[in-house]
C-alpha cells in the first residue's frame, strides 16, 4: 500500500519532449522564474501571466517523447519574451554568474582538491628511500608534479576570474577604479579560454616545479628553520603565472627582446613579424 501523497492530475499528465532545443529553452525559462522568486523581485500585475507557465510545467525532455507543437513553441517564446524584460542589468549579471557556477565553484574546488592530493602524495614519495631509483617512483613523481603544477595554474586563473567578478560588482556600486583588469565574466567562452591559458602558462614553470616541491616538503616534513622568502616565491610562481597573463607576456617580451638583441634583430622588425 502506497502511503505517500496521491498522484495529482498534473503529475499524471507529464509528457516527454524529444526536441533538445525546446527542452533546453524550457529549462532556462524555469530557472529564470526560480531566480526571480529567489531574488524576491517585485512583479507587476501585468507580468503575472508570463510567470505562470501553465501547461509548459507538464513538459520535460525524453529521448522517446514527441515533438513540441507549434502552439507550445509560441507559448514558450511568449513566456521568455515576457520574463526577460523584468531583468535589470544587475539582475541579468547575477543570473549569468549563477549559470556559470562551474567556473566559479566547481573548477576552484576541484583544483584545490587536486593540489592538496598531489602535495600529499608528493610528500609520501619524497619520504621513500631506496625506491627513488625505481621506474615506478619516477612515473609517480612526474605525474604528481604535473597535476600539482596544472592545479596551481588553474587556481591562479580562477582567482583572477573571481577578483574580476568582485571588481565588477564593486564598480556597479562605486565609481572607483581598480588596478585589476575586468573581463566579461559572463561569457562562457572567455572563461574557458582564461582557465585554459592559466593552466598552460603554469606548465611553463615546470622546470622549477621540482624546486617548489622540495621547498614544500622541507617546510612540512623536516626540522629546520623557516625557508627564506625567495624559496616561497618559487612555490608561488605557477599560481602567479596562472593568475596574471600580463606578467607572462611581460616576461616573454623581455626574453624576445634579449634574444633579438643578441642576433641583432630590431624590435620593430620583431613586432611587425608578430
Amino acid at each position: 500500500m502506497n502511503r505517500g501523497l496521491p498522484a495529482t492530475a498534473s503529475d499524471s499528465a507529464v509528457e516527454g519532449i524529444s526536441d533538445r532545443r525546446f527542452a533546453a529553452q524550457l529549462e532556462a525559462l524555469k530557472k529564470l522564474k526560480e531566480f526571480l522568486f529567489d531574488e524576491k523581485v517585485l512583479l507587476q500585475a501585468d507580468t503575472l501571466e508570463a510567470v505562470d507557465l501553465g501547461s509548459l510545467n507538464n513538459l520535460k525532455y525524453a529521448p522517446n517523447g514527441r515533438l513540441p507543437t507549434e502552439s507550445e513553441w509560441k507559448a514558450l517564446d511568449q513566456k521568455l519574451a515576457g520574463l526577460t524584460p523584468i531583468l535589470t542589468p544587475a539582475l541579468r549579471w547575477k543570473l549569468r554568474i549563477r549559470e556559470l557556477r562551474f567556473f566559479f565553484v566547481t573548477v576552484p574546488i576541484a583544483s584545490m582538491a587536486a593540489s592538496v592530493a598531489a602535495t600529499f602524495f608528493l610528500a609520501l614519495l619524497m619520504s621513500v628511500g631506496e625506491a627513488r631509483s625505481t621506474l615506478w617512483f619516477l612515473i609517480s613523481y612526474v605525474m604528481m608534479l604535473l597535476i600539482w603544477t596544472i592545479a596551481q595554474g588553474t587556481l591562479g586563473a580562477c582567482a583572477f576570474l573571481c577578483i574580476s567578478a568582485t571588481v565588477h560588482a564593486l564598480k556597479e556600486r562605486t565609481s572607483s577604479n581598480s588596478v585589476y583588469p575586468v573581463i566579461d565574466v559572463t561569457d562562457e567562452n572567455v572563461l574557458s579560454i582564461r582557465v585554459i591559458l592559466g593552466a598552460l602558462f603554469s606548465l611553463l614553470t615546470l622546470p622549477i616545479g621540482g624546486r617548489s616541491v622540495l621547498v614544500v616538503d622541507l617546510a612540512f616534513t623536516e626540522d629546520h628553520p623557516i625557508p627564506p622568502v625567495q624559496d616561497w616565491i618559487i612555490v608561488l610562481v605557477p599560481f602567479m603565472f596562472g593568475f596574471s597573463t600580463t606578467l607572462v607576456l611581460a616576461i616573454f617580451s623581455k626574453i624576445v627582446g634579449g634574444i633579438s638583441a643578441i642576433f641583432g634583430i630590431s624590435t620593430e622588425a620583431t613586432t611587425r613579424s608578430e
